[in-house]
């Protein structure tokens, strides 16, 4: 047999015969030519958060966005490459570090929701006012009835 049917000898290896070959996503779905499956879809999302909670869990500063298919490095195995998410590889140029993301219109709706939860926090709710004002009433009621008693004890005692 020649060196090209065994898999052995000079170039680089295929996924086929290294088990720690590494090939972008883009890769693989241009060579089938096919979508995948939601089922494949799923499990290749499960992938890619596991890998990226570990590398942020590691070095979060080393950390990158993945901003292309072609970032995604799947191992033979099925399970993505943590160098995916490392912003040291050559292979990841192009994308930007998560510190350096262009803010997008996703950004602009989160940043609104921020201030508005900050804004709550600050002023009180409608219903902490009602019940300020509950226990206002409450105290000034209860003031009312004491002063009432008061000036009952005090006539009955002038009374007598």
């Amino acid at each position: 047999m020649s060196e090209e049917m065994t898999g052995e000898g000079v170039g680089p290896p295929s996924a086929a015969t290294d088990p720690t070959a590494v090939v972008s996503l883009q890769a693989i779905l241009e060579a089938f030519s096919a979508p995948i499956s939601e089922e494949q879809a799923w499990a290749v999302c499960h992938q890619c958060a596991q890998a990226a909670h570990s590398a942020w869990s590691q070095d979060r500063h080393a950390c990158w966005l993945v901003t292309d298919l072609a970032h995604v490095r799947i191992c033979a195995d099925g399970t993505v490459h943590p160098a995916t998410w490392d912003a040291r590889q050559t292979s990841a140029k192009g994308t930007a570090p998560h510190t350096e993301k262009t803010p997008g219109p996703e950004e602009e709706v989160y940043r609104k929701i921020a201030a508005n939860e900050q804004k709550a926090r600050r002023e009180p709710s409608r219903l902490d006012m009602a019940h300020a004002a509950t226990k206002h009433r409450r105290s000034a009621v209860l003031r009312e009835m004491t002063d009432v008693d008061c000036r009952m004890t005090a006539g009955m005692t002038s009374i007598d």
